[in-house]
């Protein structure tokens, strides 16, 4: 899953993919055109490659990390095993990623913007997203990280604590300011139309993007 997003989104798909199945999905549109697929089919498109860029953000932002490691490998390279050094590097290069998502995901909304779709289903997804543009701003809002360098030392004044980089995660992961309930409650109302979104020609994984799009 996507890094910077994988905090929330994976609960979080679980939830929505459980509640669709029992949910009353609303709303029940005619049967689906072929200028409906058409546009299902782009809307899913965009979110793909809103998801797709986060992993290329991310892969960006830790060649940045693992370069500046370089620096300090040599007073930290027989210190810390490979598993944790690898954990740390990740977040650190999830964390700089973070404040990029914004812009990534307003284009994406442009596009789905630009369909002007007309199916119910899709329109009902496509409104919902804009619901979420001020809690997608926050995600802008997540502070910065020391440097690893600087996070190595941190971590050895600590005595090497095993719950070091968990617990900078969970301290990062609480500073964002989203609104936690307005993202489940935009998520849910997307989850309620899956059936309707098979419908439209997308398979899960389609379904997935979208759901973890709308964020």
């Amino acid at each position: 899953m996507r890094g910077a997003l994988a905090l929330t989104l994976v609960l979080a798909l679980a939830l929505a993919f459980a509640g669709a199945a029992s949910a009353n999905a609303k709303p029940r549109p005619a049967k689906p055109t072929a200028r409906d697929r058409a546009a299902a089919r782009l809307l899913a498109n965009a979110a793909d490659a809103f998801m797709s860029g986060i992993d290329t953000l991310e892969s960006g932002t830790l060649v940045t990390v693992q370069a500046d490691f370089a620096r300090c490998s040599a007073t930290y390279g027989n210190k810390v095993d490979a598993a944790r050094l690898t954990d740390l590097e990740s977040f650190l290069a999830q964390a700089r990623a973070t404040a990029s998502i914004p812009a990534l995901w307003q284009k994406m909304l442009s596009r789905w913007d630009s369909l002007k779709v007309r199916n119910g289903t899709l329109k009902l997804v496509v409104a919902v997203a804009h619901t979420q543009v001020g809690q997608v701003r926050k995600l802008g809002q997540a502070p910065q990280q020391a440097g690893i360098c600087d996070v190595l030392a941190g971590w050895e004044a600590s005595g090497w604590a095993n719950t070091y980089v968990t617990d900078m995660e969970q301290t990062w992961s609480a500073s964002i300011p989203v609104d936690g309930g307005i993202v489940q409650a935009a998520r849910a109302r997307v989850a309620a139309v899956t059936p309707q979104l098979r419908e439209l020609g997308l398979g899960d994984a389609q379904i997935q993007n979208v759901l973890a799009a709308v964020l």
